[in-house]
């Protein structure tokens, strides 16, 4: 008694394993590339309420009392002492204070190097998706060769 396997040439089993593993690796990128992509997502906006942040503080007097983030939807009311600069981390425990001209600057170019990112990210995706689709369409071509040879 043969094995179907054993009846599928060498050569078109070789070729199915190949274009199997292939898409495989694709889907492991592609969810690599979703995961990125929510984190690019959650930076984006956290500049963004960066930006509208530090554009309100022109409306803030100095000793203001106001609702302070830290983090998770809660608050903390604190009194602002200086309204013309903020401190932006550059990595680790590093900040760098700047005015608010030179933060709004910063928080723009790092808001541009995200939607940068973003748009190669949805070209590799489609990229990748296509070739994911070419290889299914191939292996159905070798599985439906299959059943008629």
């Amino acid at each position: 008694m043969t094995s179907q396997s054993d009846e599928i040439p060498e050569k078109v089993q070789q070729k199915i394993l190949s274009l199997q593993t292939e898409l495989e690796e694709i889907y492991t990128r592609l969810e690599a590339i979703r995961q990125e992509e929510i984190l690019l997502q959650r930076f984006e906006s956290e500049y963004s309420l960066a930006k509208s942040t530090i554009q309100g503080l022109k409306d803030i007097s100095i000793e203001e009392e106001s609702l302070v983030p830290i983090g998770g939807g809660v608050y903390i009311k604190a009194k602002i002492a200086d309204v013309e600069k903020v401190l932006i981390n550059i990595g680790g425990e590093t900040y760098v204070e700047y005015s608010n001209e030179e933060a709004l600057k910063k928080l723009d170019e790092a808001l541009q190097k995200i939607q940068k990112r973003r748009m190669d990210l949805a070209e590799l995706s489609r990229s990748l998706s296509k070739r994911a689709e070419d290889i299914r369409r191939e292996l159905v071509k070798l599985g439906e060769s299959l059943k008629k040879g």
